[in-house]
């Protein structure tokens, strides 16, 4: 069985009684500037108030609508209504690649532009590492070079040995014959040998001694000698001994030079040259110096003057000659 309707119950909206005439509103309609602002702002219908209390729930954010231009600022330059901008060139497209430069990847380089992953430094090649080891071998190769040489030098200047002294003691020729421009002769020396040096032992070797007639360019003999060694503060004799030289003889003028001496003056002025390499020693420390010892002027008398043999005539006073000492 229906029940009768309530004539207190408010109708619903849209309920129209059968016997209650239409009402109609007569206003004047919404000009265009109005019907604009309508139709970008929607008139929201009003919430329904429950139990005749007003609504206080939080009104939720309208949807962002883009005004149709801001007020104080020119209009946007653009191409008219109903025209479209030009197409692209053959081939070309809005993401061409002009320049040769790769487009960006999709998405940009980075998810988060404002974080850029952190970089370790740049892996070195192998042949660059290889480089740097033997540039560094190198530098430390040439820095104990220049070490030793400077205490090289430094050793040497402190160190430095003093010259050794050689004297001629005795000096004679035997089986002295010149005949049809051909000498034959053998001589024999006695060098006296002293090393003045206090911490330095001296070591002679590779003695290589020449006789010659005048000029040191005229030898007339040539030999080589044993080593010899003299200690701190001491003193020794050299023996020398010179034959002459296989198939070699001197020029024919300098014979009759020297026989000319012989004859007439009962002697004959030679020289003699040696050559040696001078080792002076210590317990740290080896100086190596080549030497050259020139003993001129040496008068050896025949007496009677047609005799072969000839010894060395001393100064008065004198047991030994000096001789020059070169140091190369």
């Amino acid at each position: 069985m229906a029940s009768s309707p309530d004539p207190d119950q408010p109708k619903r909206h849209g309920e129209q009684e059968g016997s209650s005439p239409s009402i109609s509103n007569s206003s004047p309609p919404p000009s265009d500037d109005a019907s604009r602002s309508l139709e970008s702002h929607p008139q929201q219908p009003p919430p329904l108030a429950t139990g005749g209390q007003p609504d206080h729930q939080t009104p939720q954010p309208q949807p962002y609508q883009q005004q149709s231009q801001a007020v104080g600022y020119p209009p946007v330059i653009g191409y008219p209504p109903g025209h479209q901008p030009p197409p692209y060139p053959h081939g070309y497209g809005p993401y061409t690649n002009y320049g040769g430069a790769p487009p960006p990847p999709q998405g940009g380089y980075y998810s988060n532009p404002t974080y850029l992953p952190p970089q370790g430094p740049p892996a070195r090649p192998a042949g660059a590492m290889v480089s740097g080891l033997a540039r560094g071998i190198l530098t430390a190769i040439i820095i104990l070079v220049v070490l030793s040489a400077i205490f090289s030098v430094f050793s040497y200047t402190i160190v430095r040995p003093k010259q050794p002294i050689f004297r001629l003691a005795s000096f004679s020729v035997t089986n002295f014959n010149i005949s049809n421009a051909v000498l034959t002769a053998s001589w024999d020396a006695k060098m006296f040998v002293e090393n003045p040096n206090h911490k330095l032992t001296a070591h002679f070797d590779r003695i290589q001694n020449y006789v010659y007639y005048k000029d040191p360019g005229n030898y007339l003999a040539f030999n080589s000698d044993s080593p010899v060694s003299v200690g701190t503060d001491a003193n020794t004799t050299m023996t020398l001994r010179a034959s002459m030289i296989n198939n070699e003889q001197p020029n024919k003028s300098l014979l009759e030079e020297m026989e000319n001496d012989r004859k007439s003056r009962g002697s004959v002025r030679f020289g003699m040259a040696i050559r040696l390499i001078g080792t002076f020693r210590s317990s740290s420390w080896n100086v190596v110096e080549r030497i050259q010892v020139s003993c001129q002027d040496i008068t050896v008398t025949f007496n009677p003057p047609a005799t072969t043999t000839g010894n060395f005539t001393r100064t008065a006073g004198d047991t030994h000659k000096e001789c020059s000492i070169y140091v190369a």
